[in-house]
Formats: structure tokens, sequence, C-alpha cells
């Protein structure tokens, strides 16, 4: 890891000032790909750092940050972290070489380290640059200081480099370029593309035909593009697993190796964040477009929207595990088997899609939640739902009632969770309340306004292309009003009773509902196959996918004191150490200590009055 700490350091300062900074606007020409081997294996790309600027300024969770109230709420919290800030003060400094593009790419995983490359373009003082990398060298040194520096002269360019045992860094200009490497090799190799040197003319990763399929796709005005070969690394880390004696799937190993490239960009589109992610792989059907049949049950105040395509075949993983991990199952096949069903029919029965949806009315203290199921046998519908409804849930017999020819099946457990089917000619819905379920079925009985008639839900869903696998849809802005609407008064009070979140929050500064919400809109994601591979588009303030990052980031940060209390009491000495062979030579035991004599009773004195 030591090997490339001074290229990826420069290359995340180099970003962050792309983001922090406003620089003035120029034309750029990208030439990160064409400075790149074809077999390059990863590639972290920011084209046009200017331009990004300058659209992050103009995004949603921009205007958000720059809020009055969102200012002065982050006073306390950025003062109480100032110390693990310090970062800002590098980034504040390579502002001075406004930046224009900048990559970092992985060629090679040979040998024991990854060989990799860094560049950046700048348009700004090329004595300020210098200064910096000799402050960043500087501390390279510090931290090796048996290693060697020396000047190599290369196509009439400088190469500085630095050895220390296995530790390398190499670096030198050419043009508005710098570029470092851990490998001198490869970084002779990137100066040469640069000087666009007939023997490497067609050899680049630009030219690679398997890089250009992946990235059509992908918005030709990107802000950031990630892209990957992973056969490459599936192939070395098989070897490495094979080598340590650890047994691989090859049946799994075999699925990821038919991915030929990922490619992944963001794009900052106005107010909004456009993520596309398409998976190179081996031939798909392009299925048909996505009904969303479940639409139907939904309303115009509905917050969250889902809908996949289910496969007509089902096919359960080994039985044994199956039934020892749910141990349900077995008396529902034996249910299923006296009507002359299996699970293998679900997928003939219910399909062809599945969709989810949830409302949170304004006089409902909480949201409700609701799964839809597509009939497509109605007789065996019925069958399996009996199935369903026959099992005892917490040793509580289901009800079965009928309203306009729909049958509804409730139960009440021990938990207090009322699970209810709902079952109509089209659907199988089932909810934790009879009424919400009654309502999904009469609303898709009954027709007319739902989700799909509401402007913002037609507009959004157009910037997307046609969907035939997954389609969701997140009105953030409604869900943030009922979420955050409802609970920051009790935020508030948990931050005043907890002298540790005090300490970094102030409760009495929480932004207003309506400070954030008037920026929000909806959030839309779209998944698509085409004989090429899998195509994923997610598009909104904030991105689904930014989103799943965010929420598992907040509990990885939430979870690390526990996990931090794990680790040091795993790493306990009495837990580490080895006992004591107890068969083996013991110690002369310690001689017992000499009882306590008892004490004295103490004989009263006469009472010389008497």
């Amino acid at each position: 890891m030591k090997k490339i700490v001074f290229g990826l350091l420069l290359l995340v300062c180099v970003g962050l000032a792309a983001f922090f900074i406003k620089i003035r606007p120029e034309k750029q020409v990208s030439r990160a790909t064409e400075l790149l081997p074809a077999d390059t294996l990863l590639l972290a790309h920011l084209p046009d750092c200017q331009r990004t600027v300058r659209r992050w300024d103009l995004t949603a969770l921009s205007q958000i940050w720059r809020e009055p109230e969102m200012v002065s709420f982050m006073e306390k919290p950025r003062a109480k972290m100032a110390a693990n800030l310090q970062w800002l003060g590098q980034v504040e400094k390579y502002q001075q070489i406004q930046p224009k593009e900048a990559f970092v790419a992985v060629t090679s995983v040979d040998g024991p380290t990854p060989k990799i490359v860094a560049g950046i373009s700048f348009s700004g003082s090329r004595a300020r640059f210098d200064a910096l990398l000799k402050e960043s060298l500087g501390a390279l040194k510090s931290a090796h200081p048996a290693g060697k520096s020396d000047l190599i002269t290369y196509g009439g360019a400088e190469i500085e480099s630095f050895t220390d045992k296995e530790t390398t860094v190499v670096g030198g200009f050419r043009g508005d370029w710098y570029f470092v490497s851990n490998n001198l090799e490869l970084l002779e190799r990137t100066l040469d593309r640069y000087d666009r040197k007939p023997e490497l003319a067609t050899s680049s990763l630009a030219d690679a035909a398997f890089f250009t399929k992946a990235t059509a796709p992908l918005p030709a005005d990107r802000d950031l593009l990630l892209f990957a070969q992973p056969g490459t690394l599936v192939e070395r880390a098989g070897a490495l697993m094979a080598a340590s004696g650890y047994k691989s799937d090859e049946q799994q190993l075999a699925g990821l190796k038919s991915t030929q490239a990922v490619a992944v960009s963001t794009k900052l589109d106005g107010t909004q964040f456009r993520d596309t992610i398409f998976v190179l792989s081996s031939a798909h059907d392009q299925g048909a477009t996505l009904a969303r049949h479940s639409l139907a049950c939904t309303s115009p105040a509905t917050l969250m929207y889902f809908a996949t395509s289910l496969p007509s075949t089902l096919k359960l993983p080994n039985s044994t595990v199956a039934m020892a991990l749910l141990p349900a199952l077995e008396p529902i096949e034996k249910a299923l088997a006296a009507k002359g069903l299996k699970f293998g029919d679900l997928g003939k029965t219910f399909g062809p899609e599945l969709g989810a949806l949830v409302d949170w009315p304004q006089t409902s203290a909480q949201p409700t939640v609701l799964l839809a199921l597509d009939v497509r046998d109605p007789v065996n519908a019925q069958a399996f739902t009996e199935v369903l409804a026959s099992m005892k849930l917490g040793g509580a017999d289901w009800a079965k009632t009928s309203r306009e020819g729909a049958s509804i099946y409730s139960a009440a457990s021990d938990a207090g969770i009322v699970p209810v089917l709902g079952l109509s000619e089209n659907f199988l819905i089932l909810g934790l309340s009879e009424a919400s379920v009654i309502t999904a079925l009469d609303r898709a009985k009954v027709g007319g306004a739902n989700l799909g008639s509401k402007p913002e839900f037609e507009v959004s869903t157009r910037t997307l292309p046609s969907t035939t696998k997954t389609y969701a849809y997140v009105d953030l802005r409604g869900a943030f009003e009922r979420a955050y609407g409802t609970f920051r008064p009790f935020i508030g009070m948990a931050v005043a009773f907890s002298p540790e979140a005090g300490q970094y929050i102030d409760a009495g500064k929480l932004p207003t509902t309506d400070a954030i919400a008037r920026h929000l809109g909806p959030v839309i994601f779209s998944q698509s196959t085409n004989a090429d591979g899998t195509l994923m588009e997610s598009t909104g303030p904030l991105t689904l996918n930014q989103a799943v990052l965010g929420v598992a980031a907040g509990s990885l940060v939430a979870a690390l004191p526990n996990l931090k209390n794990r680790a040091l009491k795993d790493m306990d000495p009495a837990k580490i150490l080895p006992k004591k062979d107890s068969t083996g030579p013991q110690p002369a035991p310690s001689p017992a200590p000499a009882p306590t004599p008892a004490p004295t009773p103490e004989v009263p004195k006469p009472d010389p009055r008497n």
C-alpha cells in the first residue's frame, strides 16, 4: 500500500479541489483514455473538473448546503470536527494549480503489487505545482528516511524517482500534465502515448472495442467515470484463493468472468444527479417493457413505488438447506402437494410483475407498506393463498372474509402484527392492516387517479429509457416532509438529552422542514437489458445509488463505536495468549496463608457507680 500513497493522495486532493473550488471556465478535451493501455483493469476519471464545479453550484444538494439555516446548523459540527478536516487545507493549496482533468488507473495486477498510474492536467502555475510536489515528496522522505531520490531523463523529460526497498514513486511533467506512478516502465509508456508515438497509436484504452461498447450508453458529457474489467481481477482472485487452499465456486466464478466490463458514470444535470451503470456481458434477451400493473393500486399521494419483472419459472435453493433455514416451508410444501401444486408453480401462478408501494397519509402516524403480485392463474392463486392462510401465525388462526369478489385473509400474531392477504382476480396483496389492503384492492378495481397520472411522475419517468426489468420511484420531497416533519421534535429532544450528541449538534438550530424540502423532487430508477448487457439509470436530487451508499455509510459510522469496543474486547490478552498446559510441570503451590485468629470477646468493665 505504501507504493501508491503518493499518487492516490495527489488524485484525491485534486478531485476534491474540483468540487470545492470555483475556477474559471475553459473548454476541455479529455485525453485520459488515450494515455492508458487497452488492458487497463480499473479507471477513475474526472473529465472536466472546471465544468463539474460550475454544475455543482446548480445542484439541489449545493443549494441545500448554502441555505442560511443549514449554514447556521453546521457551525457547531464544523468547529467540533476542525481537527478532522485538516485535509481541506490541502485542497485549498491544490486549488492554485487550477486542475482541468484527473485520473487514476490500475493497469496490471501481475506480481505482488498492482501497477498504478495517475495524471493531472492543470492550467495554473507550474512553479506552484512544483512547490506542492516538493512538500509531498518531503513528507514521503520523512516516512522513508532510508529512501533514495534520483533524476531520470526520458524523451526530453525529467522523471523524479524515489525508492526505498519495495516502495517506488516516479513522477514527471509533460506539457500541462503531471503523471505519477509506482512503476517506471508504466510511466514511460504513458509519456509515449502522450507524445502519440506511432508504435502505440492503436493500443490505448480509448481504442479498445469493449471500452467503447461499455461506455456508449453513458452520457458523453459525464462528470465522473468509473470503469473496470472484472474478468482479469476474478482470475487473479481465483488463483490467489487456489494458492491458499480455498476451494472457490467454479460456477460463480464463471458467471463473474462472463462480465466483460462495467462502466459507471455520474452527471450533474441542472439540479439533478444522473447515475448510469452499464454491465457489458453475455447476450441478454431484450424482454418486454415493464407494464407496472401495480400502479393501479397506488394513489397520487403514494410516496414510494417499486416494480420488477418475475421469471415464469422459480428455482428454490437446495431443499435441504431451505428447510433447515425456514422450517415453515416443509408443512407448506406438504399442503401444496395435497392440492397438486409445488413451489415451482409460483412462477406460473403469479407474475409477470411484483410491485411494492408506501403510502403515508397526513392522518396516519405511520406509513403503510404493501406488496402486490400480479395473478396469472386465478384458480391456482386461490389454492396458494388458502395454503398460506392455513398456517398458524403465532398460534392464531386466519379469518376469511369476502368483499366484492375479493378474498380477505387476516391473522393477529402475538407480536401485535396483523398480516393481511387480499386476493382478487388480478392481484395478491400483502399488507399489515385490513383497511390498507382493501383500499388498494378497491383502487385497482375502480381505476381512476393514481401515481401514474401525477404530473411529476410522468415528467420524471420520461427522463429515463423504457424499463424491462426494474423500476422505482420515490417522492423524496413528500417522504422527507412526512418523516422529518414527524420526527424533528423527537430528534431535538434526543439531542438535548444526549451529552455526547450535544457536543456536535445544536438541537435549537435544526433546519426547518421547508428549508430542505423545497429543493427536493422525485427520484427515479430504471433497469433494462439488451443484447449487450444490463443498463441501470437513476436520476434525482439524490440518486437511488447515492441514497443506498449514504445509508450504508451512515450505518457503518453509527456502528463504529460498537465495532471498536468489540475489537478491543477480542484483543483482550487473556483471550489471545495461549493457556498454560495443565499436563506439564506445575509450579509449587503457594503456602496457604495462616488463619487469622478469632478476636477475643471484650469483657465489659464494671460500672464504678454501681
